[in-house]
């Protein structure tokens, strides 16, 4: 049965639902239907959360990942059947480049980039069969060298708010505080 659930297609609104989950589940505030910055929601003191639908100069970005009042990551949510990878080398680094230096807090840019950190998924688990094709995929924009990888889970916000701050330009093998690792 699992196998013939895999296979159903997922639009956009029901993987939105899985990520916001995901993310509760890592230790953000999230959901995407009432935390959106046209209803008011901002960043504050004390708080982990993901704002959905973040204005940027070139369009709205799915949601920002905010610790405190600094944006530290952008994350694209993607209907079922997009190759997640691909998402990344588009649309959520133009996202990062174009956010509003308002956004960006005490910290950054990093090179044209307001945030360091870029995140795809369209909700579903990390399967190395279909890897491309599902799970959160990660990108560290400090370096232009740094490559996209797979995730298991989703970092905590403790996890990205130490690796923006400890001026290392790239993310190694074991980050800290990442719910699952790397897949």
């Amino acid at each position: 049965m699992a196998v013939a659930a895999d296979t159903i297609e997922l639009d956009e609104v029901t993987a939105r639902k899985l990520i916001d989950e995901q993310l509760r589940r890592a230790g953000w505030q999230a959901d995407s239907q009432a935390l959106r910055r046209s209803r008011g929601t901002r960043p504050q003191e004390g708080r982990a959360v993901a704002i959905a639908e973040v204005p940027t100069s070139s369009g709205p970005v799915d949601d920002v990942l905010f610790v405190d009042h600094d944006a530290v990551a952008v994350v694209e949510a993607k209907r079922g059947s997009v190759d997640v990878p691909g998402v990344l080398e588009h649309q959520p680094i133009r996202c990062a480049r174009d956010l509003h230096p308002d956004l960006v807090g005490r910290h950054g840019p990093w090179g044209e980039h307001q945030v360091p950190f870029t995140f795809a998924t369209n909700g579903r688990p990390t399967l190395k069969q279909v890897k491309t094709k599902r799970g959160v995929w990660f990108r560290d924009l400090r370096l232009d060298t740094n490559l996209t990888k797979p995730l298991v889970g989703w970092w905590t916000p403790e996890g990205l708010k130490a690796a923006r701050g400890g001026g290392v330009a790239r993310v190694g093998p074991k980050p800290p505080a990442l719910l699952g690792g790397w897949a």
